[in-house]
């Protein structure tokens, strides 16, 4: 979900790690070893395009691309 330039990560199951980084590879955020089904954070400058990757407890990754306005 995403709400001005705040994006938020929901799942069903515990997230152990995220990260996120921009088109020109700088990382937004890295996380890793917390127990949450929930994060948030906030998107730095002017940045349009952000990748985002989850690893949830069970070990499976997701990867997505989020575009923001």
């Amino acid at each position: 979900m995403t709400a001005g330039r705040r994006i938020t990560i929901q799942s069903i199951q515990d997230i152990n790690r995220i990260m996120a980084w921009t088109t020109t590879g700088h990382r937004v955020v890295e996380q890793t070893n917390f127990d949450s089904p929930s994060y948030s954070f906030n998107i730095p400058g002017n940045e349009k395009l952000l990748f985002v990757m989850i690893q949830l407890k069970n070990g499976k990754y997701y990867t997505e691309k989020i575009g923001v306005r």
